[in-house]
């Protein structure tokens, strides 16, 4: 398979509904902060990625929970209109990494972010609240896997 072939599902409109978004930082690495007390602990580039998540609410676009862990953020994000999600994402990928060259917390050709990104359709209400716990409680759950308790 080409590199560049999309993994996009033809059969979804990414111009509108609710999504799961996954983005994991350049090789896994904790760039963005800590964990504890079930409770990021943001570093200034996790504090910067923080805001622009923030900054994403648009007239075409709602975050309806999101979180930035160690080495990945989760976002819950709702469409409507012109917006697509792979434009959402490279937006906020690109604002990131420009905003950390530019305050010095990544060298000039530093990569912050691995390539693409992962994302899941919430096909109901049911699956947007799903989707919003699970992010909330992520911070808990990261702390207690590496605590070495039970599941992933």
């Amino acid at each position: 398979m080409s590199r560049n072939k999309s993994l996009r599902a033809s059969f979804i409109n990414y111009r509108r509904g609710a999504y799961l978004v996954t983005i994991v930082a350049a090789r896994r690495r904790p760039a963005f902060g800590t964990v504890r007390d079930a409770t990021p602990r943001l570093s200034p580039l996790g504090t910067l990625t923080d805001g622009a998540i923030r900054r994403l609410a648009t007239a075409d676009v709602d975050v309806l929970a999101h979180v930035v862990m160690p080495n990945h953020v989760h976002i819950v994000v709702a469409l409507r209109g012109a917006a697509t999600l792979g434009t959402v994402v490279a937006g906020l990928k690109s604002r990131v990494t420009r905003l950390a060259r530019r305050e010095g917390l990544v060298a000039p050709r530093q990569a912050v972010w691995q390539r693409g990104f992962h994302d899941r359709w919430l096909e109901s209400t049911r699956a947007i609240d799903r989707a919003c716990a699970y992010v909330r409680r992520n911070p808990a759950e990261w702390q207690r896997v590496r605590r070495g308790g039970a599941g992933g």
